[in-house]
């Protein structure tokens, strides 16, 4: 039960952007307080997704101990790997990338039975996992592909995101006025 009065529990949305999508879409699995759900990006598996970038790969190849030096030279550099090791709890890119194979809901998407709603640009590189995403969810569902002639072709629409917004709350707004 909601602890507030001013909350209407039939219309609760969880919107999930970028990593955010993947999260999103793991709690509507288990989390049935939720009536509709919206995934930008919609990641399925979060190694297949990091292994289009060149440059993770490139980071894990670094050992722990030449950290210091890569660091010293490169604030980017001590920024992204302070970052994605963090974030899963990891001591080095490398075990980070091991730990990111247990971020996989290719085997629970039938379990998605809110309204969702799917985004992604057609240059995301999360595109090669939407489709696969739209076809497993089982409830009532929308894909919307954004592109380059709409300027919102980029990873979480960043390019156009008055027109991301306005497809999100459109759609939120048909969901919830039914």
């Amino acid at each position: 039960m909601l602890l507030r009065d001013d909350v209407d529990e039939e219309s609760l949305a969880l919107v999930g952007f970028s990593l955010g999508g993947y999260f999103a879409s793991r709690a509507v699995i288990y989390e049935k307080r939720i009536k509709a759900c919206v995934v930008d990006s919609p990641i399925i598996d979060i190694s297949r997704y990091y292994g289009g970038f060149e440059q993770i790969e490139e980071l894990a190849k670094i050992k722990v101990e030449d950290y210091e030096k890569l660091f010293s030279e490169s604030p980017l550099a001590c920024w992204a790997v302070e970052t994605f090791t963090k974030r899963y709890g990891a001591k080095t890119v490398a075990e980070a990338l091991e730990k990111v194979k247990e971020f996989n809901i290719s085997g629970d998407l039938d379990k998605i039975t809110c309204p969702t709603l799917a985004l992604v640009g057609e240059g995301d590189e999360a595109i090669f996992q939407a489709q696969r995403f739209y076809e497993g969810v089982s409830g009532s569902k929308a894909l919307r592909m954004f592109t380059e002639k709409e300027g919102a072709e980029s990873h979480c629409q960043i390019t156009n995101l008055s027109l991301m917004n306005a497809a999100v709350m459109m759609w939120l707004d048909g969901v919830f006025s039914k």
